[in-house]
């Protein structure tokens, strides 16, 4: 089960999470964190972005970006991963474990 958070606007673009009991974590140190997914350990990317709820004030999910073409300029580029937060088991200094049956 995801711990309960509270998300604190500090600025344009910086916040402060809160949740599970003393834990308190910037949301840019959620970002460029490797992603795995423990179901098959796999990297699934890393974090380039959150999604916000900020009239309930939690997060709703992490962005990993789509894979890009050939030096960004070739090839169609995928779609962005967007993992919603109840998806989120455990947030460690390095990584993001997260349980994806599939993405």
């Amino acid at each position: 089960m995801a711990a309960f958070l509270c998300v604190i606007k500090l600025g344009p673009s910086e916040y402060i999470v809160l949740g599970g009991g003393e834990k308190m974590i910037s949301t840019d140190k959620l970002k460029n964190k490797e992603v795995i997914n423990i179901g098959d350990g796999r990297s699934i990317g890393f974090v380039y972005d959150i999604e916000v709820d900020l009239e309930k004030g939690v997060i709703d999910g992490i962005v990993i970006p789509g894979a890009k073409g050939f030096l960004n300029l070739f090839g169609k580029a995928e779609e962005d991963v967007i993992i919603k937060w109840d998806k989120v088991r455990t947030v460690g200094d390095d990584v993001i474990l997260v349980d994806m049956d599939s993405i």
